[in-house]
C-alpha cells in the first residue's frame, strides 16, 4: 500500500523561537476522502485556500478553524511532526556544520521522515511530499539523495518531492497543523493556539522535538564524518 505524508513548516528562517515541520500521514484513499470534504467546507464558506499565516484572527476565521480541525482524525490520518528550539540550534550548531546538513527545518524534516519510516506496517510504502522552500530546496534535494542512498533497496521509500502549497488541497492540512504546533510551543495560553488546539486530536503525534543533548549528538557525528565548516562534506 502506497502512503503519502504531506508535510509544511513554520518558523523555518530562524528568527521564531521554534522551527517546526508537521503534517499529515494516510493513504490515497483517506488523502481523496479528506479532500474532497475539506475543499467543500470552503466552499459553502465561501473561502479561499487555508494558509495560516494568511488569516486576520476574526471571528469568521475561528469557526472554519473549528470546522476543519476534525477532518483529518475523521479519516484516520497520522500526525506526523519535527521540531527544535532555534536557541539551540545557534548554541549547539552553527558555526559548526556547514548549513545544508543541519539547519532547523533540515533536522526537523530529517525527524518527520525517521519517525514515518519506524512505525510504517508491512507491506506499506511511503511518498513524502514537502512544501518547496526557495531557501532551503537544493539544501533539502542534497537531503533527500542522502536518504534514498541509504535506504538504497529499501521498498518502503517511495519517493521524495518537493511542491508549492497550493499544488495539494492536502498541503493546506500540513501548514495548519505545523503552524499550531509551532503556535503552542510558542505560547500554550494564547488565542492562535487556543483557537486551532482541535486540530491536535488526542495529541498523538509521530515525532520529536530535538533536545540539547540530541543535537549535540548530531554535531558530533557530523564533524567525526567530515561536515562541518571548511568541508565540502557532499
Amino acid at each position: 500500500m502506497l502512503l503519502k505524508a504531506y508535510l509544511d513548516e513554520t518558523n523555518s528562517n530562524k528568527q521564531g523561537k521554534f522551527c517546526v515541520v508537521a503534517g499529515f500521514l494516510g493513504s490515497e484513499q483517506q488523502w481523496d476522502d479528506l479532500t474532497r470534504e475539506w475543499q467543500s467546507m470552503l466552499d459553502r464558506k465561501h473561502r479561499k485556500p487555508l494558509h495560516m499565516n494568511s488569516l486576520r484572527w476574526g471571528d469568521s476565521d475561528r469557526q472554519l478553524l473549528a470546522a476543519l480541525a476534525p477532518l483529518p482524525d475523521k479519516y484516520n490520518l497520522t500526525r506526523i511532526m519535527g521540531a527544535i528550539a532555534n536557541e539551540d540550534y545557534r548554541d549547539c550548531v552553527e558555526g559548526k556544520i556547514v548549513d545544508y546538513v543541519a539547519v532547523p527545518y533540515l533536522l526537523a524534516m530529517q525527524v518527520c521522515i525517521a519517525h514515518v519510516l519506524l512505525h510504517l506496517g508491512e507491506g506499506e510504502e511511503v511518498a513524502f511530499i514537502f512544501e518547496e522552500h526557495s531557501v532551503y530546496k537544493h539544501s533539502a534535494q542534497t537531503i533527500y539523495n542522502s536518504i534514498f542512498a541509504f535506504h538504497e533497496g529499501d521498498a518502503r521509500l517511495h519517493s521524495l518531492t518537493h511542491v508549492r502549497k497550493n499544488t495539494y488541497v492536502a498541503m493546506q492540512t500540513a501548514d495548519y497543523l505545523a503552524f499550531q504546533l509551532g503556535q503552542f510551543l510558542l505560547d500554550p495560553a494564547s488565542k492562535k493556539s487556543k483557537w486551532g488546539m482541535s486540530i491536535l486530536g488526542d495529541g498523538n503525534v509521530k515525532g520529536v522535538q530535538f533536545n540539547r543533548e540530541q543535537i549535540k549528538r548530531i554535531v558530533q557525528t557530523c564533524i567525526s564524518k567530515g561536515i562541518s565548516l571548511g568541508s565540502t562534506g557532499r
